[in-house]
């Protein structure tokens, strides 16, 4: 468990020096293991999903426990499925629940056939065929994950004639395609998208060498930063490593947050951050696209008693945690109702007589990286405590150091 102090340092100033992009990485070690350029200084600054998918990819055999990773798995399964990799693929309970059909079904398609060791299209579970490599085309559900998309794409190029993919359904989180693309063009492979997002075609070909200077600061991550300048009263905070042209989705963290005062100004190697006058509008998101926003930018509108509105919100009940109840669950103490106007809708309601309670906060994190960092928003309001700190480690490991670093806020008693 881990006790923040309620910040009184709202004047803010220095660097924060952000993880590596998980996301980027993620896909430059499937890179890598395909053009056989692999190698341990790859994770040095990753999370523990990367270094999750860098062990996986160096096993021939055994078991591969992803434990609550979604994406270095779903990449994974996709190619242990080209390579024909038989070793018995597993994760913890809540990524055995985690949707994996419409992947395991598009490559069943393509010829790769799987044993299912306790449910049917779902972990634990092994490649018994691999892909047939005269494959040219194959048709995929676009709707409930994007990493879908991205895990076949990745493969295409090691195919006899590359692969042509059809997005079944309305594409999920659009931009991770995009930074999938992004990421092959840089290693020599073509990739074309038609305009309405339906028919990729992934060119056949070989990756060529990846530099580390290919790696960027996670837009992610800097989310949370970005909350810490809007409810501070000043701020002059520098994110070396951000870039303007970025293919990261969550770079649009420099749009969504201006409304909060947040003011955000490019410079050749970083970012820096500054406090202006936030706008009094009711704020209304659409985060089908940046899914991981969700948290912090709820978490932010609720301290700020904001009525806002989120839509596109469905699949965030498939991510590491129900993202919907786990935060609705925590808010109810802070006299703050997350009200379901449908199933991809949610807003803001507040109870009108509430007053902030003299004890601290007790939060639950669900296991969840991004609901944790949410919640240590509400240190701004009050004491708080979280049941696990340590989920953090799964995309920003320093998170804890860097708050500390900034506010001063870490009860250096509280760990249990």
């Amino acid at each position: 468990m881990l006790s923040l102090k309620k910040i009184k340092n709202r004047n803010i100033k220095g660097e924060v020096y952000l993880p590596v992009s998980k996301s980027v990485l993620n896909r430059n070690l499937i890179i890598k293991a395909l053009n056989q350029t692999l190698s341990a200084d790859d994770v040095q600054e990753g999370s523990s999903d990367t270094v999750l998918l860098y062990k996986a990819l160096g096993q021939t055999e055994g078991e591969v426990d992803f434990k609550d990773a979604g994406t270095p798995l779903r990449l994974y399964i996709a190619y242990a499925a080209l390579k024909g990799i038989n070793l018995t693929i597993t994760g913890n309970e809540r990524l055995k629940e985690r949707p994996i059909q419409p992947l395991l079904k598009a490559l069943e398609d393509m010829g790769a056939s799987f044993e299912f060791l306790e449910n049917p299209y779902q972990l634990p579970l092994k490649v018994l065929k691999p892909i047939d490599p005269k494959t040219e085309d194959v048709k995929v559900n676009g709707s409930i994950s994007s990493q879908f998309i991205s895990a076949l794409m990745l493969i295409g190029p090691y195919l006899n004639k590359g692969l042509n993919i059809e997005v079944d359904g309305e594409l999920s989180s659009a931009p991770y395609v995009y930074l999938t693309q992004y990421q092959m063009e840089l290693a020599g492979v073509g990739v074309d998208m038609d305009e309405d997002e339906e028919a990729i075609w992934i060119d056949k070909g070989v990756y060529k060498p990846l530099g580390r200077r290919l790696l960027e600061s996670d837009w992610s991550a800097a989310c949370f930063i970005f909350a810490w300048v809007a409810l501070s009263d000043s701020a002059q905070i520098f994110l070396p490593g951000l870039k303007k042209e970025s293919p990261q989705g969550d770079s649009m963290a420099v749009f969504l947050f201006k409304d909060f005062g947040v003011h955000a100004v490019f410079r050749p190697d970083g970012l820096t951050l500054s406090k202006k006058e936030a706008l009094a509008e009711t704020p209304i998101f659409d985060v089908e696209d940046v899914p991981d926003m969700f948290p912090v930018l709820l978490a932010l509108c609720a301290i700020k008693k904001a009525k806002a509105v989120f839509m596109g919100v469905g699949n965030l009940r498939h991510k590491e945690s129900d993202r919907i109840e786990a935060m609705a669950e925590n808010l109810k103490q802070c006299g703050v109702e997350l009200k379901e106007v449908n199933s991809d809708t949610v807003e803001l309601v507040y109870q009108e007589d509430f007053v902030t309670p003299n004890t601290a906060y007790q939060f639950k994190s669900f296991s969840d990286h991004r609901i944790a960092m949410a919640l240590s928003l509400f240190a701004f309001e009050n004491d708080i405590e979280i049941d696990d700190e340590t989920v953090v480690k799964k995309s920003y490991p320093n998170y804890w150091l860097d708050f500390n670093a900034v506010f001063r806020a870490v009860d250096p008693g509280s760990r249990d």
